[in-house]
């Protein structure tokens, strides 16, 4: 029974080395992370006690998830095109089994009482010296320049997706810093981390994610009272490094340009798009929105209006995961009048659900939407203490939820294998705080 025993913590030290890596194997490449989150669904399906199924599949993420993903096998077999094309709906509950298998491998592990953490300290920390460094040298440690006026990249290269994955796998490592913030020089580092991280997603000049990092700033604020001393000091921090930058002009990177001046434009149709489109003897046709504004870009206006003739022919079982795609390629019906528009995916979220599993899968996602908000506002105000800490955490990772769920915004593809793991990563982190926080109310 001892050999066992050792055997078992053996194991589950080594998954959660995983857990720690996972943030790294993002940046190496989506094949990696889909090795180590099947590893640790493997991992959760062997060793998981028969006792606790209850406890892990019998809790109302699981039941969500479950219909959900039911919903999406069903409305995508209705829509049933050809097998490679149906792939994605049907393994696409390996992210819901990902989120159980994280929160299983911490309740297992001494994850945040051991150096596994500063794995996940160590990724960051390099990554966001190695893009500040692109940012201010014009090329990162590895040589790679940058490529796109305004843009800087880091270790994804020609992915444009820095402020993304920052924004989104931050609230872990505020975690992590947090429970090690003891003294005052923790704190400091934690301050200035937080500065340094929504700086590098400015830079990114990823304009959603700057824009959803701010929102994620309010849900941080509102948090409790020491979490707002950090974010003062993380604020002027931010603050004095971009008045130091705006003013002495130093940088490869103009992030007005970008953020404030390109949005404008788009908005507005005044965008150098026409340009483009007139050389390849292609028109603007669609009109605009009150005849003043497209909706958030031309490009985006496009695929709203293909998504709104797809959900008007099929509002109730959608066109399935990969519908859109498939329509908008393949069917003349399914065009706009100047062939604009036709992408994999509506770039957003809420129009996605709806194209895809119609007006139920959409109905569940405002539930899901307003109930993390409803547990959100339930928690706040707690002191953070000992006996409050894992709510405030729990809280903390909410945060991340409410922002990749925001209806007010374009997205990325919800269903494409990178982002779903980036999504559900602090899923399983939040699940597992949660249950520390029940166990400790029912004990108290």
């Amino acid at each position: 029974m001892l050999h066992l025993k050792i055997e078992r913590e053996k194991f589950n030290d080594f998954f959660a080395y995983g857990v720690a890596f996972f943030p790294l194997a993002l940046i190496l490449g989506p094949f990696i992370a889909e090795v180590i989150s099947f590893l640790c669904i493997l991992y959760f399906l062997i060793f998981l006690d028969k006792n606790n199924y209850k406890k892990y599949f019998l809790n109302n993420y699981s039941k969500f998830f479950i219909i959900f993903y039911l919903l999406v096998l069903v409305t995508s077999l209705i829509n049933f095109n050809n097998f490679r094309w149906f792939i994605p709906a049907l393994f696409y509950f390996r992210v819901f089994l990902f989120a159980l298998s994280i929160w299983f491998i911490l309740d297992k592990s001494n994850f945040f009482e051991s150096k596994k953490r500063n794995i996940i300290i160590i990724t960051f920390f390099v990554l966001i010296f190695d893009s500040l460094f692109q940012a201010f040298r014009g090329e990162n440690l590895l040589g790679y320049e940058i490529q796109t006026e305004g843009r800087i990249s880091s270790f994804f290269f020609e992915e444009l997706i820095l402020g993304g994955y920052v924004l989104r796998l931050l609230p872990i490592v505020i975690i992590v810093l947090l429970i090690n913030s003891k003294d005052k020089i923790n704190s400091i580092v934690l301050s200035i981390f937080l500065a340094l991280s929504f700086l590098v997603i400015i830079f990114s000049g990823e304009r959603i994610s700057t824009f959803l990092s701010f929102l994620y700033l309010i849900l941080l604020f509102l948090l409790s009272a020491r979490i707002r001393k950090f974010l003062l000091v993380s604020l002027s921090i931010l603050g004095v490094l971009l008045t130091i930058i705006s003013i002495s002009d130093i940088g490869k990177i103009n992030f007005k340009k970008r953020l404030v001046d390109k949005t404008i434009q788009q908005i507005s149709g005044n965008d150098l798009n026409p340009v483009l489109y007139e050389r390849k003897g292609v028109k603007r046709e669609l009109d605009k929105l009150f005849g003043k504004f497209y909706i958030f870009s031309y490009d985006h206006h496009a695929h709203y209006i293909l998504a709104s003739k797809m959900i008007k022919d099929s509002p109730v079982v959608g066109k399935g995961v990969r519908g859109f795609r498939w329509l908008c390629f393949k069917t003349e019906k399914y065009k706009n009048i100047d062939n604009s528009g036709c992408s994999t995916h509506p770039h957003h979220t809420y129009l996605q659900i709806l194209v895809s599993t119609g007006i139920f899968g959409l109905m569940m996602f405002l539930f899901l939407f307003f109930y993390i908000l409803k547990i959100y506002f339930k928690n706040l105000g707690q002191k953070f203490d000992q006996r409050n800490e894992n709510l405030i955490y729990q809280n903390i990772l909410i945060g991340i939820i409410i922002v990749n769920l925001w209806p007010l915004v374009p997205s990325g593809n919800f269903y494409n294998n990178w982002l779903s793991l980036l999504y559900f990563y602090p899923v399983g982190f939040y699940l597992y705080f949660r249950n520390k926080a029940d166990n400790h109310e029912k004990t108290s």
